[in-house]
């Protein structure tokens, strides 16, 4: 789904978000945070798991990620991070297993919009499927419609705050300005074993290195341009 913004609908997920709920799994979920592998099949330029499990610090967890990404002009960036990264790019991910290397990893992803109920449904599945953790980060709005009940995930963490995913083009100031998302967000938390019930908790913002906020606007900006070349993303 390429946007005139976007190519895939590509929003860099911010690294207090990541990292939010990275915190949130270290407390209620250790082994599974601490231990395992997990997979970002809707990856972009693959931070949300570094970011997340906090690879950059001094305590690293004994695991390995894997990232999936249509387009493959994240491929240089992704680079970055093949120290963490086991990487699958230019292929559909709903076409592909989600267990890669044999393995069953957790999942911790955010999709792009216009495939969420996709997402969610095939994150439930391999959740309940297979006992282990998926992550979705969304918008709070899409609940609010019919039916939508029906893939509700066992846990709702709620951010405390308005994440800022990008750069928007200002037409006053004719140029580039860091941009505040109107929507509320959400991490939806499936369990390892499905609970019946939906609880809910509240996710304060982190504070997290100035230089991931730095990376984080670095790589907004590389999206924005990709957006504006979106007749040159994979289709």
């Amino acid at each position: 789904a390429v946007t005139d913004r976007h190519p895939m609908d590509c929003y860099i997920t911010p690294p207090c978000a990541a990292s939010a709920f990275g915190g949130y799994l270290g407390e209620h979920f250790p082994d599974e945070w601490a231990e395992g592998d997990w997979l970002d099949p809707f990856g972009g330029p693959g931070t949300l798991l570094p970011w997340m499990l906090r690879l950059d610090a001094e305590f690293v967890p004994c695991i390995q990620t894997h990232v999936f990404e249509l387009d493959m002009r994240w491929a240089a960036e992704q680079r970055a991070y093949v120290h963490t990264i086991n990487r699958r790019l230019g292929r559909d991910s709903f076409a592909m297993s989600w267990q890669p290397r044999g393995k069953t990893p957790h999942i911790a992803t955010n999709p792009p919009f216009k495939s969420t109920r996709e997402a969610l449904k095939r994150c439930r599945e391999h959740a309940y499927d297979n006992g282990v953790i998926a992550g979705v980060l969304m918008r709070t709005d899409w609940w609010q419609h019919q039916k939508r009940s029906l893939l509700r995930p066992d846990r709702m963490l709620m951010l405390e705050w308005r994440p800022a995913f990008g750069w928007r083009f200002d037409t006053k100031t004719k140029q580039l300005v860091w941009s505040t998302d109107y929507a509320g967000y959400v991490w939806c938390l499936y369990e390892p074993r499905a609970t019946g019930r939906t609880a809910t908790d509240f996710l304060a913002r982190p504070t997290v290195p100035k230089h991931l906020h730095v990376e984080h606007k670095r790589l907004a900006r590389i999206a924005y341009h990709m957006g504006q070349a979106a007749q040159g993303a994979t289709p």
